[in-house]
């Protein structure tokens, strides 16, 4: 469990967040881990072109600000694969973002991932689409249906 919650946290300190708050809710029917950053937020775009897409390299995409973030710090994402070490632990991702005053939201549920994978492509479900909202960038995951006992 703790390799997942440090990537969540890598993924907040590329997202240039200064604030990364990790609840561990425990009863018994229902475990869930809560991840919530005040950094960049991701964009509709950024979602489906960056964070969803398996194997991209953060560092090397971010080239173009030679590696570091807008707040200067390096990138430390490397392979695009952290965000599948979340189902190493939970069966289904609850992902709320904020980013320039529009809220999305989507989950991804590990059992519909495997039926689909025989079937092409899987999608996650749209939950919110650039929403107008007024709170803050930031971004809230809810890992949920764990399979592990939390601490």
């Amino acid at each position: 469990m703790l390799p997942v919650l440090a990537e969540m946290i890598s993924n907040a300190y590329d997202a240039d967040a200064t604030f990364v708050n990790i609840q561990l809710n425990e009863n018994e029917n229902n475990k869930q881990i809560i991840i919530t950053d005040d950094g960049c937020g991701m964009s509709f775009s950024e979602i489906n072109n960056s964070f969803l897409v398996i194997g991209r390299n953060r560092r090397k995409n971010n080239s173009g600000n030679n590696g570091l973030t807008n707040k200067g710090r390096k990138v430390t994402g490397r392979k695009g694969l952290g965000k599948l070490a979340t189902f190493g632990i939970a069966t289904h991702i609850e992902i709320q973002t904020v980013k320039d005053g529009k809220e999305n939201i989507f989950a991804m549920d590990l059992n519909d991932i495997l039926d689909e994978k025989n079937n092409g492509t899987y999608k996650p479900q749209i939950i919110k689409y650039n929403e107008d909202v007024t709170c803050e960038s930031g971004t809230k995951i809810v890992l949920s249906g764990i399979n592990e006992k939390i601490p």
